[in-house]
């Protein structure tokens, strides 16, 4: 077995029209429904805006180019959420962000903001960013299943090396 895949990008943007669109499916076998609360959606979203990288998403591609998810459900979820004003963000600290044009950094406080409520700039960065997409044409749901036990294969942190991070 040797598994073709090939690579791409999407920003925000494009995510949150693509789920709208019906280009991104979550309807895979292996998917779990929506298990991320508001805190960790917007710890992400979070990341994104201070220039964290985001894991890649997995996705097997349909015909149609419809991309059916293996593994990023919640991140690609928590975006088009996030893009749709769906929830304020919860427990987020201050974020800088760099003018490019003047060099000049500019502090703004985000917490209980959707996306509506914040200024043109953060949401500028925010619909910009740029995930990394690994995607599948043909592959079996056997192929499928084995990927998804690949991915979730880590061992969790304990509570010591949760803290050592903390």
């Amino acid at each position: 077995m040797s598994l073709r895949r090939a690579s791409i990008s999407w920003n925000s943007n494009q995510i949150a029209k693509m789920i709208q669109g019906g280009k991104i499916g979550f309807d895979n076998i292996v998917q779990r429904s929506h298990v991320w609360e508001k805190a960790r959606k917007s710890k992400l979203i979070e990341s994104m805006l201070m220039g964290y990288s985001v894991p890649p998403v997995y996705a097997k591609r349909g015909e149609g180019k419809i991309y059916d998810v293996l593994d990023g459900k919640q991140r690609l979820s928590a975006i088009q959420q996030y893009l749709s004003d769906e929830y304020a963000l919860t427990s987020v600290s201050s974020v800088a962000i760099e003018d490019v044009a003047t060099n000049e950094v500019k502090t703004y406080e985000i917490e209980g903001m959707k996306y509506s409520d914040l200024p043109e700039e953060i949401q500028e960065v925010l619909k910009a960013f740029s995930m990394t997409v690994h995607y599948f044409d043909d592959i079996t749901q056997e192929e499928e299943r084995e990927m998804f036990k690949r991915l979730n294969a880590g061992k969790p942190l304990s509570v010591k090396e949760r803290n050592i991070a903390n």
